[in-house]
């Protein structure tokens, strides 16, 4: 599977919530049929490079439709053509 722009959804804009370096500048909700590992793939999210800034969170619903599962995401790098995501970890 690959990248679908059209299940990627903003849902707070592009300005800065927050102050410092944590700051996250953008949330999205994306919707995919993919499973995770894909999602998770190196360059999955490349063709979004332009939305995703560094510390964007997404908000991830996968396998929609056969075993629909929930994933948060974090942008760790963008260098504008190479999007870096890492999943959250709960302790």
């Amino acid at each position: 599977m690959a990248f679908n722009m059209q299940g990627l959804k903003r849902f707070a804009d592009g300005g800065v919530i927050g102050t410092g370096a944590g700051s996250v500048k953008g949330l999205f909700d994306y919707q995919t049929t993919d499973a995770a590992a894909a999602v998770e793939a190196g360059g999955y999210f490349n063709a979004a490079a332009g939305l995703l800034s560094i510390g964007s969170k997404i908000f991830a619903s996968l396998e929609v439709g056969t075993a629909t599962k929930a994933k948060t995401y974090v942008v760790t790098s963008n260098t504008g053509t190479v999007v870096t995501i890492a999943a959250q970890t709960v302790a």
